[in-house]
């Protein structure tokens, strides 16, 4: 395992490099595992601390903490009413071991609220979902 203790410094302290949000998380995770490796409290590491606050500074993003919560709460309404199994189905599933899971879950939910919406008598019907190999 690959050990390198200065270079989570080295970027807290020059984080150039870390111009989204998506690099500046990849950081923090690695640097997250160097702090265990290095048996160090990453709560107090002081590199920590600065990728942290250099989290809030690559965000595009401005937009005030009750407009966010707002948009969060619409997305929220939103996946209710177009759940996961609409978008897993279109986009497929392949090699997705998670995806599969939540489709077949999804799946099953929905053909279940079928038979209650048909007044299917229970017992008079089978769900069963066919969920293949990990591929």
């Amino acid at each position: 395992m690959f050990y390198d203790v200065p270079y989570r410094h080295q970027q807290a302290v020059d984080p150039a490099a870390l111009s989204t949000i998506a690099i500046t998380l990849q950081a923090m995770t690695k640097a997250l595992d160097d702090c265990r490796n290095a048996g160090v409290d990453p709560n107090t590491d002081p590199a920590m601390v600065l990728l942290a606050r250099h989290m809030a500074t690559v965000s595009t993003n401005r937009a005030p903490r009750s407009v966010l919560r707002h948009a969060c709460d619409k997305r929220l309404q939103s996946l209710k009413r177009y759940p996961a199994l609409l978008a897993l189905s279109i986009r497929g599933v392949e090699y997705d071991q998670a995806a599969k899971e939540r489709f077949h879950e999804d799946a099953t939910a929905a053909m279940q609220d079928l038979a209650s919406a048909l007044a299917l008598a229970e017992g008079s019907y089978t769900i069963a979902s066919t969920r293949g190999d990990p591929s």
